[in-house]
């Protein structure tokens, strides 16, 4: 296990010795390298959230859709207390699939 902790370090060096060198050098690395890791935060609505929206859809159909997979979920904690945060984009690319 240390060993693999090793190799990976030395590729992350690498790695960042290479950014450094090409932004050194001038070359526009916003567009190319950095464009990858930089994402947009994904917004997660608990199911409450997703009622007062008016999606049209029923709590029971939400978590039908959540259970087969339709909907893109986490669950968060176990037993009652547990909630599902549902992706908002993925629950209206659902509906816009669903509408047309």
């Amino acid at each position: 296990m240390l060993n693999h902790k090793v190799v990976l370090m030395q590729q992350l060096v690498t790695i960042l010795t290479q950014l450094i060198a090409l932004e050194q050098a001038g070359e526009n690395t916003s567009t190319s390298i950095y464009e990858p890791i930089v994402q947009q935060p994904t917004e997660m609505l608990t199911i409450p959230e997703v009622m007062a929206l008016g999606t049209g859809v029923s709590e029971h159909t939400l978590r039908k859709l959540i259970a087969q997979g339709k909907v893109y979920s986490i669950r968060t904690g176990e037993g009652k207390r547990g909630k599902f945060l549902v992706s908002k984009a993925s629950l209206i690319e659902y509906l816009n699939g669903k509408a047309s």
